[in-house]
């Protein structure tokens, strides 16, 4: 998919290897511009307002949050880049 600003590319879960797979209710999310936590935590922030997110941590060392859906919630990939776009981040990667 091609957008004014970005072009993202799409796998589907199981055309990835056993070990790039994330259990289900997992997403991770890779972030470029995710230089400190003060980037992080504005990031998180608007992530939490998505609906069914549960949990987030953060990898500050991969530029990650690793995403924990609520008991049965299924989140979109394009929520959470919208999230991370929101928060004047830049979303290289969602996976779950």
């Amino acid at each position: 998919m091609v957008t004014a600003d970005t072009t993202y590319v799409l796998t589907r879960s199981e055309n990835l290897k056993p070990e790039q797979r994330l259990a289900a209710g997992r997403y991770a999310l890779e972030v470029r511009n995710m230089e400190d936590k003060e980037v992080a935590k504005k990031i998180a922030n608007q992530l939490y307002a998505v609906r069914g997110v549960e949990s987030i941590s953060v990898d500050m060392a991969q530029r990650m949050l690793l995403v924990q859906a609520a008991n049965g919630a299924t989140l979109s990939p394009w929520a959470l880049a919208s999230a991370v776009e929101r928060a004047q981040g830049e979303p290289v990667a969602v996976a779950g």
